[in-house]
């Protein structure tokens, strides 16, 4: 959260990217300035002085001073891309059948299309393998084409290569003017809502999809929807946050989760009147019925509050969609069929110390990444420093130690890393449970974190707070938190020393009512894994002790093996072991 010192001459962030200042690939640089740079008559005047390795900028333009924090509380490996600028357009003059198509099958005016500075011109479209004619939909930020997107006449599309992503029409979240703005999914919704008079509307650049959502264009420009920034840059706060997206199941999934990133209680759903999007609004009814449609927009239901008549609809669409399904599963086929992750869930992970209770959860968590896209927030103090729980991560992504990885291969796995795993590290120690939980929102928000891994629960700070009492509470916070962000908290915790088979001199292995401190571990976990290795036979097995929900997975056991070189696992049925990288080959069957 940035922050501005008492005389006002100093703005303080946890990163050059919360402050909104451009991170090149050097130490000292110059760049443009977030506070004056956009009013500026030379917006792309670099003014902005950084010294990177200190932590500090300063404009010479406005006298502002940006301070980094070093008591930052977020963590990621720092792996700076560097993105292609497109040419920049020199005639914007459009071809007049493409402005013929815009209006009697859009709606839309000439005019409109060149204030959203649309042109034509060619293009070689790999899906048809031949240069078309093409719309160019020219994305702009701070008045600097970034990227331009092509389609043809048969609704092929494609960016520029290396390009970055960002929203189309980002430029209006540096109005001074506006504090409400609409999302919609396409640019010809943009350019409906235009043509009725809303200039303060952006189209995500990709679309919508069911399946991953990562968003890099919303994590990288989020500080621009943050109000505390925009007050501190002169700008007024966005209050309201209308989601168009088109009607159907992918527009529907893409509002929930922008509703997830943006904060529910500020965003509204708009009624297109039966239509399914802006655009089809605005040729059915016109620029006064989908004007009208922002104001008339609705706030979105709020969480904690639910009726009876909200969920015949869920009911039955869960229904049409098949019933109750799996999680995301991930690991040998045994276990495949044992559990399953899904959102909004809390496991318990418990294993005698030394018997690879976080190596198996590094596993598992690796695996969501590569084959469910998921993103994950690591409180992992034991696993400190972070360079080498990174190395881990590192190991089990490609299939070999970190000491035998090439140079190319490392930067490789660390760009996967970076953009599925953030630490937390608060440098103050401030361990508390509440902390943590306040870092992860931020995690939620700025990078749309699927998962949260506690481990391990004793270096949770309980304030000198151990009873049985205290423990479910925490507990309890827990679980209402995973409801309210809709995470998968991983949660690592130790047993009470388990006693020994005295025919056999090994420790028993321990469940979840062996947890240190309380039962409260079983009673509130929605799911229980013990990590039991026997260090003769070197098998490891996975009991999974508790499933809450039987569409999620059953209660059982599986037996795997361990690789200490790449830090796999892989069930004991399996001859060989696969150390190929998971970037490489995911897909091909590697996942045993």
């Amino acid at each position: 959260m940035t922050r501005t010192s008492k005389d006002g001459k100093t703005i303080i962030g946890e990163s050059f990217e919360e402050l909104g200042i451009k991170v090149k690939n050097r130490a000292v640089y110059k760049t443009t300035c977030p506070n004056c740079s956009y009013s500026r008559t030379k917006k792309n005047d670099e003014c902005l002085s950084v010294d990177a390795n200190e932590g500090i900028a300063n404009c010479h333009h406005c006298g502002i001073a940006y301070l980094i924090d070093k008591k930052t509380h977020i963590s990621s490996i720092p792996v700076t891309k560097e993105y292609k600028l497109p040419k920049q357009e020199v005639n914007y003059d459009i071809d007049e059948n493409v402005k013929k198509w815009f209006k009697e099958e859009r709606g839309i005016s000439d005019a409109t299309l060149k204030k959203a500075k649309v042109t034509t011109g060619t293009k070689f479209m790999p899906q048809v393998k031949k240069e078309r004619n093409v719309i160019k939909f020219n994305y702009f930020f701070q008045d600097k084409l970034v990227n331009i997107k092509y389609r043809d006449g048969n609704k092929n599309f494609m960016f520029e290569g290396g390009a970055q992503l960002i929203f189309y029409n980002l430029d209006c979240m540096l109005s001074n003017d506006i504090d409400s703005v609409v999302l919609v999914e396409g640019e010809t919704d943009m350019l409906a809502y235009m043509e009725a008079g809303i200039s303060n509307v952006l189209s995500v650049p990709n679309g919508a999809s069911k399946g991953s959502m990562k968003m890099d264009y919303l994590t990288d420009y989020y500080y621009l929807f943050d109000n505390v920034w925009r007050r501190e840059n002169g700008l007024k706060s966005i209050s309201k946050i209308a989601i168009a997206t088109d009607d159907d199941d992918p527009g529907i999934a893409l509002k929930e989760e922008l509703i997830r990133r943006l904060g529910s209680y500020r965003c509204h759903s708009v009624d297109f009147k039966g239509c399914n999007d802006p655009n089809e609004m605005l040729v059915k009814h016109g620029t006064t019925a989908l004007f009208n449609s922002f104001d008339m927009s609705t706030p979105v239901p709020l969480k904690d509050v639910t009726q009876a008549n909200e969920l015949y609809g869920r009911l039955m669409k869960m229904r049409d969609d098949g019933g109750l399904k799996p999680g995301a599963r991930v690991g040998s086929d045994e276990f495949k069929k044992l559990y399953s992750y899904d959102q909004a869930r809390l496991t318990v992970i418990t294993g005698i110390p030394s018997h690879g209770k976080s190596s198996w959860l590094d596993d598992q968590v690796v695996r969501l990444a590569v084959e469910h896209d998921w993103v994950f927030g690591l409180f992992s103090p034991e696993s400190f420093p972070i360079e080498l729980h990174a190395t881990k991560l590192m190991s089990k992504l490609m299939g070999k130690h970190f000491d035998h990885m090439s140079k190319t291969e490392i930067k490789k796995a660390l760009e996967f890393i970076n953009k599925h795993f953030v630490w937390i590290y608060p440098k103050d120690d401030n361990y508390r449970l509440t902390n943590i939980l306040n870092i992860a929102t931020d995690l939620v928000k700025r990078h749309g974190i699927n998962g949260l891994v506690i481990d391990p629960w004793t270096e949770i700070d309980k304030e000198g707070q151990t009873a049985t009492e205290d423990i479910n509470g925490y507990l309890t916070e827990l679980n209402q938190y995973k409801r309210a962000m809709n995470l998968h908290i991983f949660l690592v915790a130790h047993p009470t020393k388990m006693p020994k088979d005295p025919k056999t001199g090994k420790f028993e292995a321990p469940d979840l009512y062996s947890v240190s401190g309380s039962s409260h571990f079983y009673n509130k976990a929605d799911g229980g894994i013990t990590i039991y290795r026997d260090f003769e036979t070197e098998i490891v097995t996975l009991f999974v002790n508790k499933v809450k929900f039987d569409h999620l997975g059953r209660m059982g056991y599986c037996n795997l093996r361990y690789n200490l070189n790449s830090g796999r696992y892989k069930s004991v049925k399996s001859e060989d072991w696969d150390n190929s990288s998971w970037l490489e080959s995911f897909g091909k069957g590697l996942f045993d």
